[in-house]
């Protein structure tokens, strides 16, 4: 609902999923907190089920999706920044 009303309004989405190769070896912190759990219970694995948008979060037309997010910050390792410059984008409202 909130994506929703945000796209009504002319707001930008923008999805930053998280994904990791099937061993783990692009997770950054496999050792330590979440990103542990993500490396010992091969959560979010690339091309699996456990990494793909969930029916009501699929990203529509116009949305933006980030690639290379490995960690728990968005910004380091992807695209996030050219696409919020690209866009024209200087004001972020965060949520999820």
């Amino acid at each position: 609902a909130v994506c929703e009303a945000a796209r009504a309004k002319g707001c930008k989405v923008i999805m930053a999923p998280i994904s990791f190769a099937d061993d783990a070896s692009d997770n950054p912190n496999k050792g330590l907190g979440i990103l542990a759990g993500c490396a010992g219970d091969k959560l979010f694995t690339a091309g699996t089920w456990n990494a793909d948008f969930c029916d009501e979060m699929k990203p529509k037309e116009g949305d933006l999706v980030v690639t290379g997010k490995k960690g728990l910050d968005a910004f380091p390792g992807t695209d996030l920044e050219s696409l919020l410059t690209s866009n024209g984008i200087e004001t972020v409202v965060l949520g999820g």
